[in-house]
C-alpha cells in the first residue's frame, strides 16, 4: 500500500515537471518566432492539464485564428474569474469581432461571468463588470463603528485634564456593550475586545490625570 502511494506520488510530481517543462519549451518557441511549435506545445499540455490556465493564456497568444484566441481566453477565465490580463485580452478581442459581426446573445450567467455567444456561434464567458450599487437608504452605522467614533473622541478628551474622556470613554464602553448582545463575527467579537480594552484604559488614564490636577490645585 505504502510502495503504490509512493508510486502515485512520483507519478504527479513526474507529470507536473513535464507540464512546467512543456510551457517553458512553448514559451521560448513563441517568444521566438516558432509559432506553430508552440501552439503544437501548448495544445498538447492543455489537453494533458485542463486546469492550467497560465497554458491556456499562452495557447491564446500562439492561436491560429481569432476564434481560438477568444475560446482560450475564456477557458482562463472560466478557471479564474478574476484574471484581470485574460479579462483584458478577451475584451479586445471580442470587441474586434463585433465590429465584423455586431450580434451578440446572452445565455447564462454566474455571480462572475456571463455566458454570450456571438452571431457566428462562438459561446464564450465574459466578465461581468458592474458597479457596486450603494445601498440605500444608508445603513445605520453598528455598534462598534459608534465605538470607535466615541473612542476617539474619548482620546481627544485627555488633553484637557482628562475631562473629555470622562464622557466619551464610557460611552465607548457603553457602545461595545451593546454591540455583544448581538451575534458577531470572529472578527468583530476581536474589534470589541480591542474596542473595550481601550476604552477602559483611556478612562482609567483619565481618572489618574484628574486625581494629579485636583492634587496639584
Amino acid at each position: 500500500m505504502i510502495e503504490a502511494t509512493l508510486v502515485l506520488e512520483m507519478s504527479d510530481r513526474s507529470h507536473d515537471q513535464s507540464g512546467e517543462t512543456i510551457l517553458s519549451e512553448a514559451k521560448t518557441a513563441l517568444i521566438r518566432g516558432r509559432r506553430q511549435q508552440a501552439r503544437r506545445l501548448l495544445q498538447s499540455l492543455t489537453d494533458r492539464v485542463p486546469a492550467n490556465e497560465e497554458a491556456w493564456l499562452w495557447r491564446a497568444a500562439a492561436a491560429d485564428t481569432a476564434a481560438e484566441q477568444l475560446l482560450c481566453l475564456s477557458k482562463v477565465l472560466e478557471l479564474a474569474p478574476q484574471h484581470a490580463r485574460a479579462e483584458r485580452q478577451l475584451l479586445a478581442a471580442l470587441k474586434a469581432r463585433l465590429d465584423d459581426v455586431p450580434v451578440l446573445l446572452h445565455l447564462h450567467e454566474t455571480d462572475h461571468l456571463y455566458l454570450i455567444q456571438t452571431g457566428d456561434g462562438l459561446e464564450l464567458l465574459v466578465p461581468k463588470q458592474r458597479a457596486v450599487p450603494e445601498r440605500y437608504p444608508p445603513s445605520e452605522p453598528s455598534h462598534l463603528d459608534q465605538a470607535e467614533r466615541w473612542l476617539a473622541w474619548a482620546a481627544l478628551g485627555l488633553l484637557p485634564a482628562g475631562l473629555g474622556a470622562h464622557l466619551f470613554a464610557p460611552l465607548t464602553i457603553a457602545a461595545v456593550l451593546r454591540a455583544r448582545r448581538q451575534e458577531l463575527s470572529e472578527e468583530e467579537a476581536r474589534r470589541g475586545r480591542l474596542l473595550l480594552r481601550t476604552g477602559l484604559l483611556i478612562w482609567a488614564v483619565a481618572w489618574l490625570w484628574a486625581a494629579l490636577f485636583l492634587v496639584h490645585i
